[in-house]
């Protein structure tokens, strides 16, 4: 999984009811409800754009405070 910060994150949550569970590898559940969109990247084609949005899928935050990297 990377943070938002690689630009390019491996990780994205697709929502259904607007809620994602989130588990953590300390083996604790999350609910979470705020869904994020980074921007996309110069690379992505129109068409991915528009899937991300019909399928309800979503980033998870928009900064690299959850990944702990320091």
């Amino acid at each position: 999984m990377e943070p938002p910060s690689i630009q390019d994150p491996s990780v994205h949550f697709r929502l259904f009811g607007r809620v994602a569970n989130i588990l953590f590898v300390d083996g604790h559940v999350e609910s979470r409800d705020d869904p994020t969109r980074n921007p996309p990247l110069p690379t992505d084609p129109p068409w991915q754009i528009q899937l991300r949005d019909q399928s309800n899928v979503f980033d998870w935050g928009t900064t690299d405070e959850m990944w702990d990297r320091d």
